[in-house]
């Protein structure tokens, strides 16, 4: 140890000495100076900060002076007019088809970047619906209306707006009213009992509503299996029924239990739509195995004996959940038909009561049907007759059906629909042929996973991963004309990032309609957003 210590001190003595020496020339340091660059924005936003297409912009940007016609201005990467050019500033036009987003030049064969700038379009958030006030911890699949301006907010989140904890989550149901705050209406805010995710909400004709998804319990109420019906008020619909007592001496009042008036379920799997017919019956679609009930008579509280009946993807019930053989049933089998080689991922009811389902199978109930089947109301039956039937190349994601123009838009990741090119994105007609009024063009950057065709000026809205549509810098969102052209005007908006799962059009006070937008997305127009969104029409 005392060598270690002499041979350390002589060590250190050495090199003490040496740096004491005044001729000693210190070498350049290890990295250079950052190289400056040759142009520079500078930090302030530009004036205006907010502006229409067309109107005159200045950037603060020095150098650029007397090398007029040897530049290129951008703003989010669409090129625009440069109005003049000053020793400190560059003043320019926006473009008509510009979205939000940040400036650029090109010069000499590189990029300087600058502030951003927000462009004002025909379509806005709604100023009175607050973004920070209305975000959800979990996806959104929809929105079912309680009256003119609340409506129950449903999907896989247990936390809305800062309400909810794990303690006690605001789980899958909420009441909102149209400005995104939560609301008064309906009773269901304390919806910590809701043992899984709700896919579907559904007001029928009884003035009630029926749920359905893949949880277990609604609110005290355990064993109802993916489907409930609750009331115009938001309580569920209950009933006594008598089940076997164990022990009557010890526990009489074992012998009643409290269960859910609508004695239906799905097993191995979830409910994803539910559709009702025009004798009050209800088409029960999903990603399941079976149809289940529970036979009370051989049941106890804490032990329900079950009845299961074989019905891959789609069944029919009465209004108190008894099961219709009528449809989708093969006598010979005692069972459900077969239904879908894969996976159900959207439908639409049609008028008349048939169903379109769409998804990722190749054949339903035996019957090749790619992607997409059109079920009759009645027995359950494909629909040969469906042009469709030769469907799709790849996975369909959606179907929206829009009841006041007739059509059915799709989306998906497929190329070619009945043997023809069509970019992912197809308009159709309930006979399942092809609309060609529409062509969508090509999208660059991503896929599209959402079309939907509203009835102002009949748009036709598409989201996805992508970032152009036709050329045009589009990310994520764009608002089409009926032919297929991006909507002059309506474009004009930054980014969106996430997937759309539904969009409801509603009145509002100007006149023109808004749009509530439920999903998984966090930003629009680069502003912070959270899973819900309102947006008003201007023009």
């Amino acid at each position: 140890m005392r060598f270690r210590q002499i041979h350390f001190l002589v060590l250190f003595a050495a090199l003490t000495a040496g740096s004491c020496k005044k001729d000693v020339k210190l070498g350049d340091p290890p990295y250079p100076e950052g190289v400056q660059p040759a142009y520079k924005f500078g930090t302030d936003r530009p004036v205006p900060a907010r502006a229409n297409a067309g109107a005159e912009v200045t950037y603060q940007i020095a150098g650029l002076k007397g090398k007029e016609g040897k530049f290129k201005f951008f703003v989010s990467n669409v090129e625009a007019e440069i109005v003049r050019v000053t020793e400190s500033a560059v003043t320019i036009k926006v473009p008509a088809t510009a979205i939000s987003g940040n400036a650029s030049i090109l010069i000499d064969g590189s990029y300087f970047y600058g502030p951003a700038l927000t462009i004002f379009g025909d379509v806005e958030i709604d100023p009175n619906f607050s973004t920070s006030g209305s975000r959800s911890n979990g996806q959104l699949f929809g929105l079912a209306p309680i009256n003119n301006n609340n409506y129950y907010l449903y999907g896989t989140f247990t936390n809305f707006a800062g309400v909810g904890t794990t303690q006690v989550p605001l789980r899958g149901i909420v009441s909102v009213n149209a400005n995104g705050a939560i609301g008064s209406a309906g009773n269901l805010l304390l919806s910590a009992a809701i043992q899984g995710n709700v896919n579907e909400f559904k007001r029928i004709s009884s003035g009630e509503y029926i749920i359905g998804g893949g949880f277990s319990a609604f609110d005290t109420i355990n064993n109802v299996n993916g489907l409930v019906r609750i009331s115009a008020s938001g309580a569920i619909q209950t009933k006594v029924v008598e089940v076997v007592n164990p022990d009557p001496i010890n526990d009489p009042s074992a012998g009643k239990d409290t269960v859910s008036a609508l004695n239906a379920g799905v097993s191995g799997g979830e409910v994803l739509r539910v559709f009702e017919t025009d004798d009050q019956k209800l088409i029960v679609l999903g990603n399941f195995t079976g149809y289940v009930s529970i036979f009370y008579d051989n049941s106890t509280k804490s032990s329900p004996y079950y009845d299961n009946i074989l019905a891959p993807g789609a069944f029919k019930i009465s209004p108190d959940g008894s099961y219709d053989s009528t449809f989708n049933y093969d006598f010979a089998a005692k069972r459900g038909r077969t239904g879908p080689n894969g996976k159900i991922l959207d439908a639409v009811q049609l008028p008349g009561g048939d169903v379109l389902m769409v998804g990722n199978f190749t054949t339903y109930n035996g019957v090749a049907a790619n992607r997409i089947v059109r079920l009759g109301v009645n027995d359950g039956k494909v629909n040969t007759t469906f042009s469709g039937l030769g469907g799709a190349d790849g996975i369909i994601n959606t179907v929206k059906y829009n009841t006041t123009t007739g059509k059915i838009m799709l989306a998906g990741t497929f190329t070619r629909y009945n043997n023809t090119p069509v970019n992912g994105v197809v308009m159709i007609n309930p006979d399942g042929t092809i609309d060609n009024s529409f062509k969508f063009k090509a999208t660059e950057g991503g896929i599209v996973n959402f079309a939907t065709q509203i009835n102002h000026h009949n748009f036709i809205i598409v989201s996805g991963s992508f970032t152009h549509y036709g050329g045009q810098p589009r990310p994520g969102l764009a608002i089409l004309n009926p032919n297929g052209d991006l909507a002059a005007g309506f474009n004009n908006f930054g980014l969106f990032r996430g997937a759309v799962n539904n969009i409801l059009e509603i009145p509002s006070a100007s006149g023109l309609p808004s749009l509530l937008f439920t999903g998984l997305f966090d930003r629009f127009d680069n502003i912070e957003v959270g899973n819900f969104l309102k947006l008003n029409f201007k023009n």
